[in-house]
């Protein structure tokens, strides 16, 4: 067995805080984590102590982030002491070069469908900057690492400490996602990124299709079954999400969309396209579908006070009376300059 054990007299946290950095990793991982020996083969589900006889291992569990880990693909070790950023908890490197997995403990972080997504967020866009500023690889998805008690890697534990979300974003310019409709469904995203970007996704697509689905009939089970399908055709990332995550995900949305966004017997109009914009598979940004209902809803006004000046024109000349566009507008109510205006063509010359 491998891992310092936990003493039962005292609370996780207090002894996680006095265990090296290695021995944390080993107790913070999953109890049944995937692994493999090569990565061309795929990976393996076993329990902890077998798991982690294989040089690689998953290290946060499906539904913790624990560490942000990063994939250094070159040379330059050191990289995090070159562009000043807080000292790694572990590395662990490749014993013929410098390439190496850099990881930092963090103050965890729930991913699950229970879990705030704006933490996530936060941790996605720290993750984000340090991977720039450590030229580590974009598509490293902080899920399968170097298992640093196997003896390939060389091991360098520089200290306990761990790091709060904010001690990690002083050191880098956060790039801050303002998660449009647009961006949620045409950005590539990488490690916990893609968390947020299918959470967002896919509560965007509800939102639209809620109303049209209850509309229809659509019973809990069948809209659950959609969100889910949904859910796994937006699964495009580099590198994607295990089903597990996508599921945990679907079911998040669908169920709070299904109790608070429409409620039972709430009937809201969404306006008159909102049929339309339930059965597109098009990705309609907010701006753009405020610019189609505009211009349906002049079309519909349009036609309806034609309608009107029609009537009048009908009904002046059946009474025997001048059809002026004076009259017109007293008999139809529309206003004489929208007459003039835009409805000349109504008039014989």
């Amino acid at each position: 067995m491998v891992g310092q054990v936990l003493n039962s007299n005292s609370s996780q946290a207090e002894q996680l805080e006095l265990l090296d950095p290695v021995d944390r990793f080993y107790q913070l991982a999953p109890k049944k984590p995937y692994c493999t020996n090569d990565l061309n083969y795929g990976l393996v589900i076993r329990s902890k102590d077998s798991a982690f006889s294989r040089r690689y291992v998953q290290h946060n569990p499906p539904a913790m982030c624990h560490w942000l880990t990063f994939d250094q693909d070159h040379e330059h070790i050191l990289m995090w002491e070159k562009v000043r950023l807080p000292e790694p908890n572990l590395i662990v490197r490749n014993l013929d070069n410098r390439r190496a997995h850099v990881s930092y403990a963090i103050e965890s972080v729930c991913t699950s469908e229970a879990g705030n997504p704006k933490p996530i967020a936060y941790a996605s866009a720290v993750q984000e900057a340090y991977t720039q500023a450590l030229k580590a690889d974009a598509c490293y998805t902080n899920f399968i690492t170097k298992n640093p008690y196997h003896d390939d890697w060389h091991v360098w534990e520089l200290h306990r400490h761990v790091y709060s979300l904010g001690d990690l974003a002083d050191s880098v310019d956060l790039v801050r996602k303002r998660w449009t409709r647009k961006q949620a469904a045409n950005d590539e995203y990488h490690g916990l990124s893609r968390n947020c970007a299918l959470f967002n996704r896919l509560r965007y697509w509800a939102y639209d299709h809620i109303s049209w689905h209850r509309e229809q009939g659509t019973r809990y089970q069948a809209w659950m079954n959609l969100v889910l399908e949904h859910a796994e055709n937006n699964n495009t990332f580099p590198e994607p999400l295990p089903y597990s995550e996508i599921k945990s995900t679907a079911k998040s949305v669908g169920k709070w969309v299904w109790k608070n966004y429409w409620p039972e017997g709430r009937v809201i109009r969404r306006g008159v396209m909102s049929g339309d914009f339930a059965s597109s598979q098009l990705p309609l940004d907010l701006k753009k579908k405020q610019r189609l209902s505009a211009r349906r809803t002049n079309e519909l006004q349009r036609s309806a006070t034609e309608s009107k000046i029609i009537d009048a024109i009908g009904l002046l000349t059946a009474q025997g009376k001048k059809v002026t566009k004076a009259a017109v507008a007293r008999v139809s109510g529309v206003g004489r300059r929208t007459i003039y205006n835009q409805y000349t063509h109504l008039f014989l010359d």
